[in-house]
């Protein structure tokens, strides 16, 4: 998936029924999955394209920065809860309604980030993270190597990287901002692969047709998650 903190949930929504070998049943999952997510992203860019076009908002935005910890403490939380515990994320309707909160909190941390950019690089980022996501989406499909299996070797890295973020973060020291930033694109594009390939099936691990919510999300935390990062890596901040 994407953010460490909830890449040890995998291992309890692998599939290990026949449900998937049906291809209608795969391909209606695979439709819920990439319908929630486009829903996510459009939601996304739309609360970013209001903050940017608007002065008043991005001054309320950058002056109140506990609404900012806010959404990340909520946002934290409800991948916590759908992350964690299956029977949540697979409880209509609890989980939509869990599912738009979280979207909802995650796009303005995603907007409060990006709102301290110019907007051409914000636009440059956008561009190389539809590249990057198009690009491993379709390796992740028609590729014959599984990255399935990877899941504890990802958590693990993805552990390793976690703590030197946050020593950049207490450190400021732009080079070490940039080689956290660097190491995480890429293995944020390996979470990409392997939980699209967990999506798509055809591979030795996927998940649970039920978890689509979580899939989404997975995919959504993936996406936005590299294109914050490449933001680090461009830098002309606004």
């Amino acid at each position: 998936m994407s953010s460490p903190e909830i890449a040890d949930t995998r291992r309890d929504r692998l599939d290990d029924s026949h449900t998937f070998k049906s291809p209608n049943v795969r391909a209606g999952f695979i439709r819920k999955v990439y319908s929630l997510l486009v829903l996510q992203l459009l939601v996304t860019s739309l609360i970013v394209s209001f903050i940017f076009a608007s002065d008043s908002a991005q001054v309320f935005v950058k002056s109140n920065p506990l609404f900012f910890a806010l959404a990340i403490v909520v946002s934290l939380a409800l991948l916590y809860a759908l992350g964690c515990y299956p029977a949540v994320a697979r409880r209509v309707p609890l989980n939509y309604v869990l599912f738009a909160a979280f979207t909802l909190a995650d796009s303005y941390v995603v907007a409060y980030l990006t709102v301290h950019y110019d907007a051409a690089t914000v636009l440059i980022a956008v561009l190389l993270t539809t590249v990057m996501v198009v690009s491993l989406s379709a390796y992740a499909c028609f590729s014959n190597d599984d990255f399935t299996f990877l899941g504890g070797t990802l958590f693990v890295v993805g552990g390793v990287l976690l703590a030197m973020s946050l020593l950049a973060f207490f450190i400021r020291n732009r080079i070490l901002q940039l080689v956290v930033a660097g190491l995480s694109v890429i293995l944020l594009g390996i979470y990409l692969i392997y939980d699209t390939q967990m999506i798509v099936g055809d591979k030795g691990n996927r998940f649970a047709v039920d978890d689509y919510v979580f899939a989404a999300m997975a995919l959504y935390v993936d996406i936005t998650r590299i294109f914050l990062h490449i933001l680090t890596i461009l830098g002309n901040k606004g």
